[in-house]
C-alpha cells in the first residue's frame, strides 16, 4: 500500500511488532532494511529518496545541516533500532 508521504513506496508491515516499514537499499551498502514508515523528528536519522527507493544514514553533523537546508525533510529510523522484538 502507498501512502501520502511517499506514494511511490510501497509500506509494509514488520512480522514481529506488526509497525508499519518501507523495505530500502542503503545507497552505501545497497544493502535492504527495514525503514520506520512514520517520522521521528527528535532521533531520525534516515533520509528516505522515494524516487530510487534507496536511504542514507546521516551523522550526527549531518543531521543538523540536513534540517538547516531542508526544514521540511522527513527523517527517519532504522526498524532494528525501534522495533520491540529485535534482539
Amino acid at each position: 500500500m502507498a501512502n501520502a508521504r511517499y506514494p511511490k513506496l510501497t509500506v509494509s508491515e514488520c512480522r514481529a511488532c506488526h509497525a508499519a516499514v518501507y523495505w530500502l537499499v542503503n545507497a552505501t551498502t545497497l544493502k535492504r532494511a527495514p525503514i520506520d514508515a512514520e517520522p521521528n523528528a527528535t532521533k531520525g536519522n534516515i533520509v528516505i529518496d522515494e524516487q530510487t527507493a534507496m536511504y542514507r544514514t546521516l551523522s550526527r553533523g549531518d543531521r543538523a545541516v540536513e534540517m538547516a537546508t531542508h526544514p521540511d525533510v522527513a527523517l527517519h529510523l532504522n526498524h532494528f533500532i525501534t522495533c520491540p522484538q529485535a534482539a
